[in-house]
């Protein structure tokens, strides 16, 4: 997940201890899970990527990167969740040109309000 900080203006990768999810239907999935908290204010933004976002790819094997990633979600803060997902998935497709994509592509955004 990544979270933008509107008061701070950065982006923070927050990478909690776990599985993903349907990996294992045992109760493995359960024990290996670890809760943060995180406070937030009206204007932050929460942003849930797939690695297929992270690793979509040019037809060279360039990477979409968590940085790239980062300042897209930067400089679209201000717009609404769903801009925000559009533009995305919109950048990360024309980063990859006529690369295939390898991996599922899934982006959910949540804005306070």
């Amino acid at each position: 997940m990544f979270y933008f900080n509107a008061a701070a203006n950065r982006v923070q990768k927050v990478h909690p201890k776990g599985l993903g999810m349907g990996i294992s239907t045992e109760g493995v999935f359960a024990d290996n899970l670890e809760e943060q908290t995180l406070r937030y204010s009206a204007g932050d933004v929460f942003l849930f990527a797939t690695d297929g976002i992270t690793e979509g790819r040019t037809t060279s094997n360039e990477e979409f990167g968590d940085v790239r990633l980062a300042s897209l979600l930067t400089s679209m803060a201000a717009e609404n969740a769903g801009e925000i997902r559009d533009h995305l998935l919109s950048a990360v497709k024309e980063f990859s040109g006529a690369a295939q994509q390898h991996d599922d592509q899934t982006v959910v955004v949540v804005k306070a309000e």
